[in-house]
This record gives C-alpha cells, sequence and structure tokens, in this order.
C-alpha cells in the first residue's frame, strides 16, 4: 500500500509496527481497534482536518515504537486524550 515516494525506513518501520500490532491483537482486534481508525485519520490530514500530529494517534505512536522510529511532533494529541472512532468521522463534518 505504499508508493514509491513514502517508501522510506521511517515509514517502512512504521508500518512493520503495524503488522505487529496485528500478529499481537489478531486480525478482528485489529480491524476494530487500528485499522478504521488509521484509515480514518489518514483521509483527515489528507482533507487537512485533522487537528493533531498524525503519529501520535495511540495506534499510530504504537506501530512507530514497535517499528523503532523516533519522531519529533509538532502538534501531538494531548496526553490522556481517548479518541473514538465516532469522534474521528464527526471530524470529517466540521
Amino acid at each position: 500500500g505504499l508508493s514509491r515516494l513514502q517508501q522510506n525506513s521511517n515509514t517502512l518501520k512504521h508500518e512493520f509496527g503495524h503488522t505487529i500490532q496485528m500478529k499481537n491483537m489478531g486480525l478482528d482486534g485489529y480491524m476494530t481497534n487500528v485499522f478504521f481508525h488509521s484509515i480514518t485519520i489518514n483521509l483527515l490530514d489528507r482533507l487537512e482536518k485533522l487537528p493533531y500530529d498524525y503519529h501520535s494517534y495511540p495506534w499510530e505512536a504504537e506501530a512507530d515504537v514497535y517499528g523503532g522510529v523516533e519522531r519529533q511532533m509538532t502538534n501531538p494529541l494531548p496526553d490522556g486524550t481517548n479518541v473514538s472512532l465516532g469522534d474521528l468521522i464527526k471530524l470529517f463534518f466540521e
């Protein structure tokens, strides 16, 4: 799912981290807790409606940790913020 422009080492490591998440959670858990959230914030980011850094969302930050990626973020999600899929979908309409 990566284009040639996206194939840098951090992107590949991050996507490998998602693979580890899927192995740990199983397919159903991964789809429910990571996949749909990740697709949603990706679309919001492309529409410039994502309020915080893409990789600061919990499932993305965890993929970075599993993949060994260290990032500097300019606008991270505040600690302890609980983000539901419903909350993310509402952002499309704001």
